[in-house]
């Protein structure tokens, strides 16, 4: 599997290298992420001790840190759908006028539109500002499915902002234990920088 992607990524250098806009280098890439995901799927998980509930020193382990609270799986669970809930309401509530209608997103709304339209710009090529296409081909699904509309245009940026505190509380949990991951995932939740760019249809968020 690893010998398949570089094969594949070195086709792709070549191709790109002649013609950067060459759709076939872009697909070749495509495939190469692919097949390395695929190779690495199996690996074996990281080692650790059964003791011990995460990749760094926590509470099990650390003399200290005895008495910090463990958290029951079922409570852990619960808390973290309360996370993602507070975390989706504060990034839809009056999605489409709040914090208001900026030039940009309307720049980057029309090229997902003109690809509901029937514009087929080239996948690996770019857009408006020299923003990627994959952005405006995955902005366009969203605007099909929650309208045609601000609402629609920044759904996107609504499910990466989700996506994002999913992610930090699973890191978090991850290196320091469920108790870590809790705290980093509701701080993200409400953060005012997180929810700014979750409400917004730009790029940067996803």
């Amino acid at each position: 599997g690893l010998a398949l992607a570089g094969i594949l990524a070195i086709a792709s250098f070549v191709a790109l290298q002649g013609n950067p806009a060459s759709v076939q280098g872009g697909w070749l890439w495509a495939a190469a992420l692919v097949a390395l995901l695929l190779a690495t799927m199996g690996a074996p998980a990281w080692p650790r001790e059964e003791r011990q509930a995460s990749l760094l020193p926590g509470p099990m382990s650390d003399f200290f840190g005895r008495g910090l609270p463990l958290v029951p799986p079922k409570l852990e669970a619960v808390l973290v759908g309360a996370i993602l809930l507070v975390g989706a309401f504060m990034r839809v509530f009056d999605l489409e006028y709040m914090p208001g209608i900026f030039g940009d997103e309307g720049e980057r709304g029309m090229d997902a539109r003109a690809i509901n339209e029937g514009a087929n710009p080239n996948l690996f090529g770019y857009g408006w500002w020299g923003v990627p296409n994959l952005y405006f081909y995955i902005m366009s699904g969203f605007m099909r499915v929650f309208g045609d509309n601000m609402f629609g245009a920044r759904m996107l940026s609504v499910v990466s902002g989700l996506l994002t505190v999913w992610f930090i509380y699973k890191t978090g949990r991850l290196l320091w234990g469920a108790r870590a991951g809790l705290i980093a995932g509701a701080l993200v939740a409400v953060s005012p920088v997180a929810l700014q760019f979750s409400r917004q249809a730009g790029e940067s968020t996803p």
